[in-house]
């Protein structure tokens, strides 16, 4: 067993076991506030507080578990994933093109979730991420537009895979994630960023 593959194990069971106990307490607020006797201003706003809390906990688990646990998704799936992760966040979606109905490659799912994690990395500020449809030689493609865009040190080498592992960190092991099922499915990982752009663009296409 390879160690990626150990890794996605684990994160599915780690992710499993936590979004069931976040489950409850969603249902135990909701349960809670059918039965109380009264509600304050105060006491409306703290329930709010928790809810909101655990619902998003459970959309962040979710999301991770189908980035970095493995498991086949639909494309419908994916972009469901996709929109509701973002959708408290201040990056916006845009898609170009049809989905296929049915997942264009292995790991097609994983390398999308993950690549629109690493873009909206870049963008503190919020943008909007554009991806397209696969087409012939590019199997997948993702474009950022932000004012402020921020390439952290060793995102780009992550990405490419011209990082020492022990060198990866919290905001560069999504993108070393990335150039690793990069190389499983035999494609190759473009990035295109200038400097003064407020354009990024991250492209799998396949080898020539």
């Amino acid at each position: 067993m390879t160690m990626l593959r150990f890794s996605e194990i684990l994160i599915s069971r780690i992710c499993h076991d936590v979004i069931a106990p976040l489950g409850a307490v969603s249902t135990g607020l909701e349960l809670f506030q059918d039965i109380a006797p009264s509600k304050s201003v105060e006491s409306e706003e703290i329930f709010d507080l928790i809810a909101n809390s655990a619902l998003s906990a459970t959309t962040r688990i979710t999301f991770f578990r189908a980035a970095f646990g493995g498991g086949a998704l639909s494309p419908q799936d994916i972009r469901a994933l996709l929109e509701k992760y973002f959708s408290e966040s201040k990056m916006a979606l845009k898609w170009e093109g049809t989905l296929p109905k049915e997942a264009p490659f292995k790991e097609w799912g994983r390398l999308l979730l993950t690549a629109a994690l690493c873009l909206s990395d870049c963008a503190p500020r919020g943008g909007e991420i554009t991806i397209e449809a696969p087409k012939k030689k590019e199997l997948l493609a993702l474009r950022l537009k932000a004012d402020s865009i921020r390439l952290h040190p060793g995102w780009l080498e992550a990405l490419t895979g011209e990082i020492e592992e022990e060198s990866l960190n919290a905001r560069t092991i999504p993108c070393y994630a990335i150039h690793r099922l990069v190389q499983e499915i035999g494609a190759a990982c473009e990035v295109e960023h200038l400097t003064s752009s407020s354009e990024l663009t991250v492209k799998i296409k396949k080898r020539a």
